[in-house]
């Protein structure tokens, strides 16, 4: 129950698709929101927590025991209990990259793989 890409192939994929698809339907108004994209096929979810968002990406696939899961996090205060789903970054804060990761499935259990 081993991902079928590496987790390079595997980032740059959910890259494309984020890019190309999704970038333009969330950026403004749901920062703060987890999103998952299966790049095997090309459906994404997007929830407050990382768990929640992974879940309706499993209701939603065709094949929920795909293996191929890219993830994105906003950065700012990614960790923190004080970011909230759309609260926006100070203005005085110099804008930085989302966190990206790679969700792997093992029997049960995921495990999250940063890049």
């Amino acid at each position: 129950m081993t991902p079928t890409r590496t987790k390079e192939e595997v980032g740059r994929l959910g890259r494309e698709i984020y890019d190309r698809d999704i970038r333009a339907l969330v950026e403004a108004d749901h920062y703060g929101e987890y999103i998952v994209i299966d790049v095997d096929h090309s459906c994404w979810a997007m929830a407050d927590s990382l768990f929640a968002a992974r879940d309706l990406l499993d209701q939603q696939r065709p094949d929920p025991e795909s293996r191929n899961v890219y993830g994105r996090a906003p950065a700012w205060d990614a960790c923190s209990s004080r970011r909230s789903p759309g609260r926006k970054p100070p203005a005085d804060r110099p804008p930085r990259a989302d966190a990206e990761f790679v969700l792997e499935r093992s029997e049960e259990t995921w495990r999250v793989r940063a890049f």
